[in-house]
């Protein structure tokens, strides 16, 4: 009869999987931005304007906070990134 007890496996995998949500974490930082904001404006050339929820029109400027709801519009000419 074998008496020897054999010790316990560790549960590595819970440190892994830490380590691995960590390294995610760090690959995608969270953004805080303003309540409402959808994006901002990294560029705008040419004939680039934001209409608003109420349908007033201004132009899109690099930097711009651009709300949710609000809607960009560009002429034949005109290109924007968000």
């Amino acid at each position: 009869m074998n008496t020897r007890q054999h010790p316990r496996p560790q549960p590595q995998f819970q440190l892994r999987n830490a380590v691995l949500l960590m390294a995610i974490a760090a690959a995608y930082p969270v953004s805080v931005q303003a309540a409402g904001t959808a994006g901002v404006a990294q560029f705008a050339v040419g004939d680039v304007s934001l209409r608003r929820a109420d349908g007033k029109t201004d132009a899109l400027v690099k930097g711009k906070d651009i709300g949710s709801g609000e809607a960009i519009v560009t002429g034949p000419t005109g290109r924007a990134q968000v």
